[in-house]
């Protein structure tokens, strides 16, 4: 619904009252902007990410969710690793709506290699417009990105990885 501009119905002068039918147009904005906006906060969707290592691994999506407020999305995964990728290549994550633009930093990619008992915690970014991965803490490799370094790190089963990202919709 299009939101009416009050003044256009009516231009009060000095010492005149808004008129009696602000009071509906009054309602029916706030409706619209109920509708379009605050409703709509609350709608989260599923989604089944793809997780990649240069071979497809298989996870168990223990919560995997977005919203999706006009060209803001929100993104919220935590994956159960089941089965291994390939050590020093990128570890990336597909994102459920394409990005308007890639390499801008969104939030966090955080990984728990299990055999090692250590966590990498990372500087989540869309590496392309549909797939995010990290920043490698302590070292120069960009997970993703074609630079020939890949994470040194195989996930393997029983590792986890926890995304929150926060980015631009394409659309």
């Amino acid at each position: 619904m299009a939101y009416s501009d009050l003044d256009s119905i009516h231009v009060p002068t000095a010492g005149q009252r808004p008129p009696a039918s602000w009071g509906a147009q009054v309602n029916a904005n706030f409706d619209a902007v109920y509708d379009d906006v605050l409703a709509k906060l609350g709608q989260w969707t599923n989604y089944t990410p793809t997780v990649l290592q240069s071979v497809a691994v298989s996870k168990t999506v223990s919560y995997a969710r977005y919203l999706k407020l006009g060209r803001l999305v929100v993104v919220q995964c935590y994956l159960v690793i089941t089965s291994s990728g390939t050590a020093n290549n990128a570890l990336t994550v597909s994102l459920p709506v394409t990005a308007a633009q890639a390499s801008v930093p969104g939030g966090g990619f955080y990984w728990y290699d299990a055999s090692a008992g250590l966590n990498y915690g990372t500087i989540g970014i869309p590496l392309s417009t549909t797939t995010v991965g990290g920043l490698l803490s302590g070292s120069a490799a960009v997970a993703g990105q074609t630079n020939a370094v890949g994470w040194p790190n195989q996930v393997a089963s029983g590792d986890s990885l926890l995304i929150s990202m926060t980015y631009e919709a394409a659309s």
